[in-house]
């Protein structure tokens, strides 16, 4: 790690190694074979989804640049998605085809 120093941890640091530790056990602890962090994040994209059906919110929550990047977090709800948002996600592959073939 030439360049960069570890730091000590603060109190109010988390650790990614530690973090995953505690998350595994108390995953074992509940007798949950199957679960990641990141599925928590998929859950929170899906459940802010159906409270604002605004898929630019979600994409910025995320902290995506690409909105089929967001996409890939709804793929599995079974909910209706608006066609106005599919409208909104089909304009820039439109455009990008267009550029392409000119």
């Amino acid at each position: 790690m030439r360049g960069r120093e570890r730091r000590p941890m603060k109190a109010h640091q988390v650790d990614a190694a530690n973090l995953s530790r505690e998350f595994a056990a108390l995953r074992r602890s509940l007798g949950i074979k199957r679960i990641v962090l990141h599925d928590l994040r998929r859950t929170a994209a899906v459940n802010i989804y159906k409270l604002t059906r605004d898929l630019t919110i979600v994409q910025s929550l995320l902290g995506h640049q690409s909105l089929p990047s967001t996409m890939w977090y709804l793929d599995h709800d079974l909910t209706t998605v608006e066609p106005s948002d599919l409208e909104a996600i089909k304009k820039p592959f439109i455009a990008w085809r267009r550029e392409r073939t000119a």
